[in-house]
């Protein structure tokens, strides 16, 4: 195994991608047979749509405190500092984005919505709730990350119900007032948090004072010390 390959894979442990790959393939199928399930294929839609939520859940793992234990500070471990973290968003962001745009071929035409319609309307909500557990898991806990983020969920969705103009209206269609703009401002306002959450962790972890890695002596130096009085 190259070096580059050694780093990346001690960067993505001890999360449990097995878990998590599960977790993804699961979601497809019982999304997939509740779709069926309820009959309407507008309700179909609509449960797609909000599993997609559910999906996010799954980033809360990446950050918390459970995933990465306090350890001896003498111990020749890896910190889990902001670099390390932004891997394993990135590869959770891949896998669940690949569940999803997979279900969304297998929909296509449910309600007359597109493969592109479903993808347009599913993932936002699958990154707003990563973002959001993430960031929320990172200064708590899983459980902590996870009802941060549904609570921001439920926040939006009663905002979007009881203010028609709201820009933000989750349950909004293509060809609707607050389509695209709804789905923008989602997609951005989740990189944003993403954004806070990676400097919170790179400014924690500066502000650790754990020793950097010091230079070796260049070779004349240390023959200089050597041949002194």
């Amino acid at each position: 195994m190259s070096p580059t390959l050694t780093l990346i894979r001690g960067r993505l442990r001890p999360v449990p991608w097995g878990w998590l790959a599960v977790l993804a393939a699961a979601w497809s199928l019982l999304t997939q047979l509740l779709v069926t399930a309820v009959g309407d294929p507008g309700t179909g839609v609509t449960v797609f749509r909000w599993a997609a939520f559910l999906l996010g859940l799954g980033g809360a793992v990446l950050a918390a405190p459970e995933t990465d234990p306090p350890r001896d500070v003498l111990r020749a471990v890896p910190v889990p500092l902001w670099g390390t973290l932004a891997l394993r968003l990135a590869g959770w962001l891949a896998l669940g984005a690949a569940a999803v745009l997979a279900l969304a071929v297998l929909l296509d035409g449910t309600g007359g919505w597109t493969a592109a319609d479903l993808a347009r309307g599913a993932l936002p909500n699958f990154l707003l709730v990563t973002a959001t557990a993430f960031l929320a898991a990172s200064r708590t806990s899983v459980l902590g990350g996870g009802a941060a983020a549904m609570a921001v969920v439920v926040g939006l969705d009663v905002a979007g119900r009881a203010w028609p103009g709201f820009f933000l209206q989750l349950g909004a269609v293509p060809g609707a007032p607050h389509w695209q703009a709804g789905r923008a401002w989602l997609v951005a306002g989740s990189l944003a948090l993403v954004a806070v959450a990676l400097l919170v962790e790179r400014h924690t972890g500066a502000g650790l004072g754990l020793p950097r890695r010091r230079r070796s002596a260049l070779p004349s130096q240390a023959s200089e010390a050597g041949t002194g009085p």
